[in-house]
């Protein structure tokens, strides 16, 4: 009788002491004294399916808790993903983890959702597809500012079809890059949506993708964090391809151009104001550049504002800027222009507005014998006008 009552107080005392681990009896480290059931991160399985090991954690559930990824002591794959996981707390990678992704594998932060995922310069983070075929990417939605960081970590294969990217910035998303590499996607490496992100972006490359950013007008603050970005891709363009772009600042230079693509083929690019502080090359595809309000273009000496056509062997329409408004353009270049009433078009002629053209470049094209034209006057005081250290290849400079 003793020994069943000791019996006994044993498996009350081993029952009301379980504790977190896996309680699914088919994993491999299941825990009979597990008190959390049914959350298949905490369990690692035997997987024939895996090319390189038979050890990885299969997970397909969201996040609502804060959870580690760490390491899998033996696998060479960690975990595989074969689902969306909503991350509604954080998710935190530990370095050297690599996670594969089948064909539906998605990682979505909602709500307070964030990963964080902390590789190192010798242990990189690896996001993959099976077999390098594509998977659906991260999204970041909603998430607290600059709760999510990714350091030292590969993402490869991913495409989402929604957001045509690997990587899509929704809502207020959010996320500081530091040694990062974007590959192998047939869409962006990198898309914003709705509303403005203050992403920072440190030592970050996208490669092997055919396109590499796409901002649309309600992201234009996110432009000047991204001067640290390295491209190599079929298109190494950040592309900006809205047709009305409002309070337009740019003061960082960018290692690459920024193609204003419009909304459709007919559209012009629209600036209601403008203000370029910085050398940089913005690249245009048959269009004028609009000028609504006021421009302000004043590069330091040294660099250049290049305005271009997208193909070198294509045109571009030029700049048209409402003179109801006084602009300034300094150390600015234009090339490619196809349009008779020339490289710069000023409408709406007003004697009390000055344009101002200093140590800048005025190519013509072939097309446009005049370099500067005012609209809507049969003559035009110089007054209202301040040409200075600018070369033109125009037969006239300035014309009525």
């Amino acid at each position: 009788m003793k020994n069943y009552l000791i019996l006994f107080t044993a498996i009350v005392v081993l029952v009301s002491c379980k504790r977190e681990g896996c309680a699914d009896p088919k994993a491999i480290n299941f825990d009979f004294g597990s008190k959390v059931i049914d959350v298949p991160e905490l369990c690692i399985y035997d997987n024939e399916d895996s090319q390189n090991d038979l050890t990885k954690v299969i997970i397909c559930s969201d996040l609502t808790q804060n959870v580690t990824w760490p390491k899998v002591p033996g696998a060479s794959v960690d975990y595989y993903v074969n689902c969306r996981i909503k991350i509604y707390q954080q998710l935190v990678i530990s370095p050297g983890v690599v996670i594969e992704f089948g064909p539906e594998g998605e990682l979505y932060t909602q709500g307070n959702g964030s990963i964080f995922a902390n590789g190192t310069a010798s242990e990189r983070i690896t996001l993959r597809g099976v077999n390098q075929e594509n998977w659906k990417g991260i999204t970041f939605t909603n998430s607290a500012y600059y709760s999510n960081t990714l350091n030292y970590t590969d993402i490869e294969d991913a495409y989402n079809t929604q957001s045509n990217s690997s990587i899509n910035f929704s809502m207020n998303g959010e996320i500081k890059c530091n040694n990062v590499t974007i590959r192998n996607s047939p869409g962006y490496g990198i898309s914003a949506s709705y509303y403005k992100t203050t992403s920072q972006f440190q030592n970050t490359t996208i490669e092997n993708c055919a396109k590499s950013v796409i901002l649309p007008n309600s992201t234009i603050s996110l432009l000047n964090n991204l001067a640290s970005l390295n491209f190599s891709n079929t298109e190494n363009f950040i592309e900006m391809p809205d047709s009305y772009i409002v309070n337009f600042s740019l003061s960082s230079s960018l290692s690459n151009p920024i193609y204003f693509s419009g909304t459709s083929f007919s559209d012009n690019i629209y600036f209601d104001n403008i203000t370029v502080t910085a050398a940089n090359t913005f690249v245009f595809h048959e269009k004028y550049m609009n000028i609504g309000y006021t421009a302000n273009c004043s590069i330091p000496n040294g660099g250049k504002l290049t305005l271009t056509s997208k193909d070198p062997a294509g045109f571009w329409l030029g700049i048209s800027a409402n003179m109801n408004y006084s602009h300034v353009f300094n150390n600015i270049k234009i090339n490619n222009v196809a349009l008779s009433q020339g490289s710069i078009r000023l409408t709406n002629f007003n004697a009390s507005n000055i344009i101002t053209v200093t140590n800048s470049i005025i190519e013509c094209g072939v097309s446009t014998s005049c370099g500067i034209h005012f609209s809507n006057t049969s003559s035009v005081p110089s007054s209202n006008y301040n040409i200075t250290g600018t070369t033109f290849t125009c037969s006239n400079q300035v014309c009525p």
